[in-house]
């Protein structure tokens, strides 16, 4: 599995001046389309990463492994973990 270099994306989508953080309630804010293909590939993670499902379920695949969020769950990883999103639902308004 070749994964994608993501190390310089959050500092394109961040939210905050001084923390490279990023915040995407319900996916209100679409992403530039390059780092969204990049974002869908497998890829290493460069920084740690914590999703909340409210309603439904969405499937990562982690370090090989899948795993499974739904109603209510809190999900982190990691930096450098291997990270692949199964679908768009979390990074894409309206899909």
């Amino acid at each position: 599995m070749a994964l994608q270099e993501t190390k310089e994306l959050l500092d394109r989508i961040k939210h905050h001046d001084k923390l490279l953080i990023t915040v995407n309630e319900n996916c209100a804010i679409a992403l530039p389309d390059d780092i969204l293909q990049k974002l869908l590939q497998p890829h290493k993670l460069a920084h740690y990463c914590f999703v909340f499902i409210d309603q439904g379920s969405e499937t990562y695949k982690v370090d090989l492994q899948n795993m499974t969020i739904s109603d209510g769950q809190l999900a982190f990883w990691f930096a450098k973990s291997d990270f692949q999103q199964s679908t768009k639902n979390l990074w894409h308004p309206g899909l």
